[in-house]
């Protein structure tokens, strides 16, 4: 039977980052994720989008993940966040 010291469910960008950086102090760590990971690997197939702060790069960056991540970084120039109004629900 295979042991593992910590399991972590979600293999985004913070459960890859977080579990990579426990491989590498030395612990067996079990990375899950409910999406098939070909699915996961191919860029065009992932709608999502990113904006990831100079502080967080260097952290990618040291866990080793920085150079895997598909398709080149673009500064962020500006950036606008909304959704709905106070006191009114999320959009659609």
């Amino acid at each position: 039977m295979n042991q593992v010291d910590i399991c972590i469910n979600g293999a985004g960008p913070v459960g890859a980052t977080l579990a990579c950086r426990l491989a590498a102090s030395g612990l067996r760590v079990l990375l899950i994720d409910r999406a098939p990971l070909p699915g996961m690997e191919h860029p065009s197939l992932d709608g999502r989008a990113y904006a990831i702060t100079e502080g967080s790069r260097r952290m990618l960056d040291a866990a080793g993940i920085w150079q895997h991540l598909p398709a080149p970084s673009q500064p962020i120039n500006s950036i606008t966040v909304s959704d709905g109004r106070p006191g009114e629900p999320a959009s659609p």
